[in-house]
């Protein structure tokens, strides 16, 4: 696992390589993986480096140098934000906004 964030809820989520899983805190089982717009379940090139998440919300960043915001409600990710040129080493979600920190060169 090379990120992992708790909901406060019951949620526990964590990426290993590109992808991005939901868990039950209660059952200990996976509820599923998330998918970009293709399908697919690796979210970032380069793997996944960091996780925030609310109650509804979850943003992720990755070695590609991108953000990715999902609605958990919906399973479903609603953009993504690119720009860094570096990966991204931490990520915060400020209500409905995104704070991101990478090493640009």
């Amino acid at each position: 696992v090379r990120a992992a964030c708790f909901d406060g809820a019951g949620l526990l989520i964590t990426a290993e390589g590109g992808a991005v899983r939901l868990w039950s805190v209660e059952s200990g089982r996976r509820i599923c993986s998330l998918r970009n717009t293709g399908g697919r379940d690796e979210l970032h090139a380069g793997g996944v480096t960091c996780l925030d998440a609310t109650d509804t919300a979850l943003l992720s960043g990755g070695g590609d140098g991108a953000l990715h915001f999902f609605d958990l409600e919906e399973l479903a990710l609603k953009t993504s934000l690119r720009g860094h040129t570096a990966p991204i080493s931490s990520c915060l979600m400020l209500g409905h906004r995104a704070a991101a920190a990478a090493t640009n060169r």
